[in-house]
């Protein structure tokens, strides 16, 4: 038993998986091509595993955070660093570009070396980057050394927003996994969340004088513009701060794997990783859920991260009110994933995923065209409906993504958890950063994108609705405990 552990035995399954199939034929169909010639018969729960979860949490925050950084503070820094709509775009898909870029080689990184190799080397990413974005220099050159940090930041990525279902498997037992996937995973809108929060709380907004305009870049008062230059420069050392204190907790104890496996599915071998992504590329059962998620996500966060352009360019509202919004919306976003992760563990998922999967994508359709028509002005126009429209569309459209990681791992097993869900947000980030792309010609404006929310949360449906569920690594640990 590791040091400074409680371990204790646990039940392989709750009682409500025994209705999952379990015959020997199936097993065999499950078992990985190296088979264990001796199976561990006793399974063990640590509480560390509270610890390693707590932590991945706050690293996997922090990188959306500093991802969301100039989103949040759009305005301001449109005027005193002298950027335009493109340069906000740009600075927001090197996390999508660093991504599709270093996807594959993390989920390499997880299957071969495992969890703590990749999550250190992420966190010393983050440490680097938000060290880089401090650097004194003058204001001419600023613009590319928040490039420059930006990219280091978005090299991070892949194994905060891929490693939650891993980090599942391999320190929770079968009826806690969906929750603690549903944990981990939320901290992909928590941290947005915290940009909205933070962000506009260090860099306050740039308010016109005399006749001059908001966006009169030459006329602001040089004392105000170093004024909000100095804001800037002081959010960048805190968020160097933050990283360097989480960096310091994984390099002081941030175990790969407990000493004993929580559930047979665990300890049972995986494919290695060029097989298990050619059985992904080939299968019709992982594209169905991956193109589900990745398409409504991808669009989603490429649409909250510009949303004070957004809603600005729609009916004026101002930088604090869309930043407020943003953090209520991702906020409800931890809350729907973790109540519905709570919820499927509870009443066992078997059978149950796609339909409460159904329900979301029905609900996020309804939103999205809510605060489209909002924005568009073809209906009464009011605060309160436009916080309402995104709020529960934030908490329905996130509340989704643990379940398609479950759900897309349940039918691909035995194929490793981290090359599944490695593949799908490679394919999230895909779409995210083509999206960001468009951004990036200046005549094409925001008020599109609206629609475009619309449309990826639309394509879901039908997908779903094609897809059929299986649950072989559950039916692995259940045959297991009736034996």
């Amino acid at each position: 038993m590791e040091s400074g552990t409680c371990g204790e035995t646990t039940h392989l399954l709750d009682d409500t998986l025994t209705d999952l199939p379990a015959s020997p034929d199936l097993l065999v169909s499950l078992n990985s091509p190296k088979s264990n010639s001796n199976p561990i018969v006793e399974y063990r729960l640590y509480t560390s595993r509270w610890y390693v979860l707590f932590v991945f949490v706050l690293l996997a925050a922090s990188q959306l955070c500093l991802w969301n950084t100039f989103g949040p503070i759009a305005d301001t820094a449109k005027i005193v660093l002298g950027w335009t709509d493109s340069d906000i775009a740009l600075i927001t898909s090197w996390g999508c570009t660093t991504f599709v870029l270093s996807a594959f080689f993390y989920s390499w990184l997880m299957d071969v070396k495992g969890l703590k190799v990749a999550v250190t080397l992420g966190a010393a990413c983050l440490f680097v980057g938000t060290g880089i974005r401090c650097l004194p220099i003058p204001l001419a050159y600023i613009k590319w050394v928040m490039h420059l940090g930006q990219i280091v930041i978005g090299f991070a990525g892949p194994v905060m927003m891929a490693a939650p279902a891993l980090l599942s498997a391999t320190w929770f037992p079968p009826h806690q996994r969906i929750t603690s996937t549903a944990i981990a995973a939320s901290a992909s809108y928590l941290g947005p969340a915290v940009a909205y929060l933070i962000c506009p709380a260090f860099v306050g907004e740039v308010h016109p004088s005399n006749n001059s305009t908001l966006y009169d870049v030459d006329d602001i008062d040089p004392v105000v513009k170093q004024h909000h230059v100095d804001e800037i420069n002081t959010l960048m050392y805190v968020e160097f701060g933050v990283m360097a204190l989480l960096f310091l907790c994984v390099l002081i104890y941030f175990p790969a794997k407990p000493q004993t496996p929580p559930s047979p599915s665990a300890h049972d071998d995986r494919h290695d990783f060029k097989p298990g992504l050619l059985i992904l590329v080939k299968n019709i059962h992982f594209w169905l859920p991956a193109l589900c998620y990745s398409i409504s996500n991808g669009v989603f966060y490429a649409w909250q991260s510009q949303l004070v352009l957004i809603f600005k360019d729609a009916q004026s509202v101002g930088q604090g009110t869309s930043g407020w919004i943003g953090f209520y919306a991702n906020i409800a976003g931890v809350i729907g994933a973790i109540t519905f992760g709570r919820l499927i563990d509870h009443i066992g998922p078997h059978g149950k995923i796609k339909s409460i999967l159904i329900i979301l994508v029905i609900c996020c359709i309804g939103l999205a065209l809510w605060f489209g028509i909002l924005c568009l002005g073809a209906i009464n126009f009011n605060i309160a409906s436009l916080y309402i429209s995104c709020i529960t569309f934030g908490f329905c459209i996130n509340a989704m993504v643990p379940l398609y990681f479950e759900m897309t791992i349940e039918g691909m097993y035995p194929v490793a958890e981290g090359i599944i869900t490695g593949f799908m947000t490679w394919i999230m980030n895909l779409v995210c950063l083509t999206v960001l792309l468009i951004l990036m010609f200046p005549s094409i404006g925001v008020s599109w994108m609206n629609w475009a929310a619309l449309g990826g949360v639309s394509v879901g449906l039908p997908l779903l609705l094609c897809y059929k569920e299986e649950y072989n690594r559950l039916s692995l640990d259940a045959y297991n405990r009736l034996e």
